[in-house]
């Protein structure tokens, strides 16, 4: 009795344990489910009449749409194809986009990624400033990396450069006087 009970309970795994084929594959036209999408200019600010170049990091293809804001409001819808596009934004001078990657193939139209795009011929008349939020340990390219993508003009303004600079002597700076402390420390305790 206990060995077809075992049995059983073994034959109802197994057979429970198939594989689900409802699980939608083949979304986007050739692509595989599509979560999220990370996309980046090739500049981070553009004059009037400047073509924006975006590069997605994967392959989009049907059912993907790019729609581009205003303000909140829609000013243009187009049908994505492959990892990188262009756009023309309007003429207008100090305006900010907001470019976003939609979904269509499934029931509700699903966010996959979006990104801000400046249009001034001025940045500093509206600046951008960035930080970083964690300050490890960085290589030389790692600050490069970090300084192409922060400043308008691909570069990260001198203030910022400065800052990072200054961040990184700092650091050395307390390790500096902690290491004379600890000598110290260890100098007067040996003294008592």
């Amino acid at each position: 009795m206990k060995k077809l009970t075992l049995l059983v309970i073994i034959l109802t795994f197994f057979i429970s344990c198939k594989k689900d084929k409802s699980v939608e594959n083949d979304v986007g036209g050739g692509n595989l489910n599509i979560l999220s999408v990370q996309l980046k200019t090739d500049k981070a600010l553009y004059n009037p009449g400047e073509a924006v170049t975006f590069e997605s990091d994967k392959s989009l293809g049907n059912n993907i749409y790019i729609k581009y804001y205003f303000l909140g409001n829609l000013i243009d819808e187009i049908p994505a194809a492959g990892k990188s596009w262009t756009w023309e934004p309007p003429l207008d001078d100090f305006r900010g986009y907001m470019v976003e990657v939609v979904d269509k193939s499934r029931d509700n139209e699903v966010h996959l990624g979006s990104i801000a795009v400046d249009v001034s011929s001025d940045w500093k008349r509206f600046p951008r400033y960035g930080f970083l939020s964690h300050y490890g340990e960085m290589s030389d390219a790692e600050i490069e990396k970090n300084i192409e993508k922060s400043h308008p003009s691909g570069g990260m303004t001198l203030n910022g450069l400065a800052k990072i600079m200054l961040f990184q002597r700092l650091k050395l700076e307390v390790r500096v006087r902690l290491a004379r402390f600890q000598k110290l420390r260890f100098v007067l305790l040996q003294e008592t």
